[in-house]
């Protein structure tokens, strides 16, 4: 179904609900046109009928009968936990100065490790009765993996798995080692995505917290750091605010718009459990995207983008347009140069920044010829 007639689809559905005739005219609009026409209808309802769209639009408040759950004559598979396989912490070298944490994680319920008797942060925490983890991955991806639960896509499965997951905090852990690195003398630990909200802890140290699943979490650790040796590295991460009850099941109709999900974002909100998608029950809590390491010097380049201009239909020429960020970890004022090359074409743009600054450098053809 194209994402339009999907969208008709809902729509016809709220208009139905709400007593409306106004089908023949939105049958009639392109897709865009039909979301803003559904805003002004919602804007004119009344009290009652704004209870019901409220209701598509948020959710259920309450988990569905028995009678509305799916069923099936066949019975569930059966899982059972796998032995675990310790595997030690290992930086990747991506390039000279940039590594990739991805092997040697581990994954604990949070009240389980507030029961410890020794701290997370210990080089010596007895972990055996940890979950190997996968990273970049989510709880959900883990606990399948390690045969906790049964695999959600095969039969019914998924109704085995408890929304209890998306409920409570996680930890992960990793010990390794950070090598030497010629190129770079600062380095820096990089999250490229986690789901929802996060604590990074290096060493005892907490570094920072991240909030958002889009959110990169970016800490300088050239202070904490032990180069040469093992680091302990620990994150809390924390499921979204507003998990919301599932809507498990067409049996009952057209689902609910998603629920209260949406309130921490629209990305992950089909998590939540639509007619058309079950469940996902830890809410693609994790650690999902990969984790990395990467050196840095006093002068550092970040976010830089090269944009190429084409000036259609002629295709003799091009152009490039150059945004980037410079920071300055340094003390002193700095007398910098850019220097750009793309194939053949090479720039050099000089510069000042001050201490602890970051400046945005934007070069257009018209400030570097050489573009």
């Amino acid at each position: 179904m194209s994402k339009f007639n999907m969208r008709l689809s809902m729509f016809k559905s709220f208009i139905k609900l709400t007593g409306g005739d106004y089908l023949p005219q939105l049958s009639s609009l392109g897709s865009n046109h039909l979301f803003l026409a559904l805003c002004l209808i919602f804007i004119s309802l009344g009290k009652n009928e704004r209870a019901v769209a409220q209701q598509l639009n948020f959710g259920l408040n309450q988990k569905q009968p028995f009678e509305e759950i799916p069923h099936s004559e066949y019975s569930f598979q059966t899982s059972s936990r796998k032995t675990k396989k310790p595997v030690a912490g290992k930086l990747v070298a991506l390039s000279n100065r940039e590594y990739q944490l991805n092997e040697g994680w581990e994954l604990l319920e949070g009240y389980k490790v507030r029961e410890l008797q020794t701290s997370v942060h210990a080089p010596m925490l007895n972990t055996s009765d940890w979950y190997g983890a996968t990273v970049p991955g989510t709880v959900l991806t883990t606990l399948v993996e390690q045969g906790v639960y049964p695999d959600p896509y095969w039969g019914l499965n998924n109704l085995l798995i408890p929304d209890t997951l998306c409920r409570m905090d996680w930890w992960y852990r990793n010990v390794f080692t950070i090598p030497q690195n010629k190129h770079g003398n600062r380095p820096k630990l990089i999250f490229n995505g986690i789901n929802y909200r996060a604590e990074v802890w290096l060493n005892g140290k907490l570094l920072g917290n991240i909030d958002g699943a889009f959110c990169r979490g970016i800490f300088d650790i050239s202070s904490i750091a032990k180069v040469g040796e093992a680091n302990v590295l620990a994150v809390r991460v924390i499921p979204p605010s507003n998990p919301g009850i599932p809507h498990e099941s067409c049996r009952a109709g057209i689902g609910p718009n998603g629920g209260v999900l949406c309130l921490d974002g629209p990305t992950f909100i089909s998590s939540e459990g639509w007619d058309w998608n079950p469940a996902t029950r830890d809410r693609n809590t994790g650690i999902w995207q990969d984790v990395r390491i990467v050196y840095a010097n006093e002068l550092e380049l970040t976010d830089s983008q090269i944009i190429t201009d084409l000036p259609l239909p002629d295709t003799t020429k091009v152009s490039f347009l150059i945004h980037t960020k410079v920071y300055n970890a340094s003390t002193q004022l700095q007398d910098a140069k850019l220097h750009v090359q793309i194939g053949n074409v090479k720039a050099v743009h000089p510069f000042k920044i001050g201490a602890k600054e970051y400046k945005e450098i934007h070069l257009t053809p018209k400030q570097c010829k050489e573009l």
